[in-house]
């Protein structure tokens, strides 16, 4: 599982403590922070089994017409396989809440999920944004560097309105493009 780091400005010091200790000779990897529900939906068998909220509370059933969740995914996959992303809606900000999912009024068909990754992949994250996409997922704008200044330059251009605009976002989120090294680094005002 994924190890956050969520500094309040990009020109705290662990952003290059993060980078030194962890990134340093990886490629960076650029993503927006999607405002939403963040879930794990779980795969067995290439069948959909549960999506779970960080409480771990299953409500598989309130995201049942959410077209951008596949019910099935490469059926020829003998193993469990977790995938986690966020549910949003634009441009209103989707709630936390189950009872919003579940509510009458809340039309399914305009939320979407969009994949970040799989808990259990053994490929660096690009690799496994293309598998994902592959399963029928929605998967993020990346942004690559091998610069971590160019990070802060990105961070500049998203609190100015200039990337990422078609997401519901609130801060801008940085990883190594590593298959051994999950640490995510958050980017928030």
């Amino acid at each position: 599982m994924n190890r956050v780091m969520r500094p309040n400005t990009l020109s705290n010091i662990s952003f290059t403590n993060w980078w030194l200790k962890f990134a340093k000779d990886e490629q960076l990897i650029v993503q927006p922070k999607i405002k939403g529900l963040v879930v794990l939906l779980r795969y067995k068998y290439g069948q959909l089994v549960g999506v779970f909220k960080s409480n771990k509370e299953n409500i598989k059933s309130s995201t049942e017409k959410i077209k951008s969740i596949p019910s099935l995914i490469d059926v020829s996959r003998k193993v469990e396989v977790e995938i986690i992303g966020t549910i949003y809606e634009e441009p209103k900000v989707f709630t936390n809440s189950k009872e919003e999912l579940d509510k009458e009024n809340t039309n399914k068909e305009l939320l979407t999920f969009i994949a970040f990754e799989s808990t259990n992949s053994d490929v660096d994250r690009l690799t496994d944004l293309a598998r994902l996409e592959n399963w029928g997922f929605e998967t993020p704008i990346t942004l690559r560097t091998d610069d971590p200044k160019q990070v802060e330059s990105l961070y500049q251009k998203w609190l100015a309105g200039e990337i990422f605009t078609s997401y519901p976002t609130n801060g801008i989120i940085c990883k190594a493009n590593s298959a051994k090294e999950k640490l995510v680094f958050e980017l928030t005002p």
